[in-house]
């Protein structure tokens, strides 16, 4: 996923292979380049989710996968079923 920010540059989310979650929302680094494709900042973190915005204060914002304490669960009522390969 790309984003152009209203700096002027590239927001690039890149998976690095290392997620925490077998399927789909992984991410790990996200890279901003200049519109000359000059490398400018990265955010390194495996268990990143693919999805970011850039804050009107200039900041970035990222999501990221936690996992579920304990004594919650019991209390999900959502059923996740993985895929198996």
């Amino acid at each position: 996923m790309a984003i152009s920010s209203t700096m002027g540059t590239f927001l690039i989310a890149v998976r690095t292979g290392k997620s925490p979650v077998p399927f789909g929302g992984a991410g790990g680094t996200l890279i901003e380049l200049d519109w000359a494709s000059q490398f400018l900042w990265e955010h390194i973190e495996d268990a990143m989710h693919h999805d970011f915005c850039r804050l009107p204060n200039g900041n970035t914002m990222v999501l990221g996968w936690e996992p579920v304490p304990a004594g919650m669960v019991p209390h999900i009522k959502v059923r996740l079923q993985l895929a198996t390969r």
